[in-house]
């Protein structure tokens, strides 16, 4: 009877566990579909760089990058940053070339990861219902969110590889840590450098004896890495010099305020964001010190660069978003080990699980009061009610009537939603009187708002209105 009760409780906790893996799939999915149909993505043009190079590489032979700014060089890989992940995006975008397969890989990919905060929870407490509550509270971080549904970015990917790599060193799965340490790294430049921090964490983890294999392999895998990058990207990071480190960091600790706004450039301001991502699980750093060094890192690397990252580009908080599943589950397992000592293990174990569920309550009070304006149409959208082609009077209507594979020019709010072409063009690209006559000679269809500065241009050329939907 207790082998048939203890098999019973083991299935409820998988089915548990997967339940709420498919609830965040679900919620998070309609919220950034929403978002990308309402136009509310703020960088529309930062998600057509990514879908032109995934579609270009899906169904084109020879990529002719059209998209200017900053994302220059043909091919997959040839971008500002070095990002082969971007690899494991081409399939979905060839079953379904839209901007919405990049959006719901990088959903999914982020909500997968929930496994491996349930699996460090339990590694770490022993205890089915505090890892899964520890589960829910990773899965409810506010950052991860705003990075799952607002754009997509390479950099957000990382956050489930990261806690995936932590979960396989805790539970002894090298092999398995390393796969997923590669696939971190491969999300952007940065990440070799953040993962970097973890060293001493892998190295505390491991028996005395195992310490130099673990180390060795830890860092042979980093410094192959940036061998690789070497050869690809020649640059350790676009932002800074490797020269300029040590005095930004320092310059960063030492102009360091606690309490600073979070819409403040400084490294302050940086802490402040780190804080609004992570939630409730921000004051349970101090417990996992070595544990949370990765995030450290994360945060000085941010306030070394306070006016290029600010606190809207959520998706460099990704490191510091997937170690927040080990630290939570360290932080918890060791108050509960404390708790143990002094009184009982039975009172240890309440204790976890109280804290893990006032945790994961907190966290989700975050999400409901950040989303849950939003989150009420999750049924309109599930149902298609919201659909594009249903959204009569928006600028959806006027895409209607694009030609097909036609080059075609558009401003940065509206690129991506039709950028599965072989040619389209971006009005934020040429900034130069040249740039703009030359761009207008290369297309016969224009998709512009009626208050666009290119408007008195394009009737100057001889462009005349052809459909309207909105403001297009």
């Amino acid at each position: 009877m207790r082998s048939l009760k203890k098999g019973l409780y083991r299935h409820w906790e998988k089915a548990a566990c997967i339940a709420g893996v498919l609830l965040f799939l679900l919620l998070a999915s309609t919220l950034s579909l929403e978002r990308y149909w309402s136009f509310s993505q703020p960088l529309g043009l930062d998600n057509a760089y990514f879908f032109q190079r995934t579609w270009q590489a899906a169904f084109l032979e020879e990529p002719a990058r059209t998209l200017l700014n900053t994302e220059l060089g043909q091919g997959l890989i040839a971008g500002r940053h070095f990002e082969p992940v971007l690899l494991l995006t081409v399939p979905g975008v060839r079953l379904n070339p839209r901007m919405e397969s990049l959006l719901l890989f990088q959903v999914l990919l982020i909500g997968l990861g929930g496994f491996a905060a349930y699996g460090l929870g339990r590694l770490s407490t022993r205890d089915g219902f505090a890892a899964l509550m520890l589960m829910g509270a990773w899965l409810c971080q506010p950052g991860l969110w705003e990075m799952a549904t607002t754009d997509f970015r390479t950099m957000a990917l990382a956050a489930p590889f990261v806690a995936g790599a932590w979960w396989a060193w805790v539970s002894g799965r090298w092999r398995w840590a390393l796969c997923f340490s590669f696939l971190a790294m491969a999300c952007r430049e940065e990440v070799v450098w953040l993962l970097l921090a973890g060293l001493p964490f892998v190295l505390l983890l491991q028996e005395p004896e195992r310490r130099i294999k673990a180390g060795g392999l830890y860092l042979g895998a980093t410094v192959l890495w940036l061998l690789v990058l070497h050869q690809f990207h020649a640059a350790p990071n676009d932002f800074i010099s490797v020269a300029e480190m040590p005095g930004a960091a320092l310059g960063a600790l030492q102009e360091l305020s606690l309490f600073a706004p979070v819409g403040e450039s400084s490294s302050g301001g940086a802490l402040s964001q780190l804080q609004a991502s992570t939630g409730g699980s921000f004051w349970l750093l101090p417990f996992a010190p070595i544990a949370a060094l990765p995030v450290g890192m994360t945060w000085l690397g941010k306030a070394m660069n306070p006016e290029v990252a600010g606190p809207w580009a959520h998706h460099l908080w990704a490191v510091a978003l997937g170690t927040m599943a080990l630290v939570t589950a360290a932080a918890v397992g060791r108050i509960g080990a404390w708790v143990s000592e002094i009184r009982s293990a039975e009172w240890g174990r309440r204790s976890m699980r109280a804290i893990a569920a006032a945790l994961f309550l907190v966290q989700a009070q975050h999400i409901q009061a950040r989303f849950g304006s939003n989150l009420v149409q999750a049924p309109s959208v599930l149902s298609g009610a919201r659909a594009p082609h249903l959204r009569v009077g928006t600028p959806w209507e006027a895409m209607g009537h694009l030609p097909k594979d036609e080059p075609v020019l558009t401003e940065a709010l509206y690129v991506a939603q039709v950028a599965a072409r072989p040619f389209v063009y971006a009005a934020d690209d040429f900034r130069d009187e040249a740039g703009r006559k030359k761009v207008l000679s290369a297309v016969e269809w224009v998709l512009l708002r009626q208050t666009h500065e290119w408007v008195g241009h394009l009737e100057g050329e001889g462009f005349r209105p052809y459909a309207q939907g909105g403001l297009v």
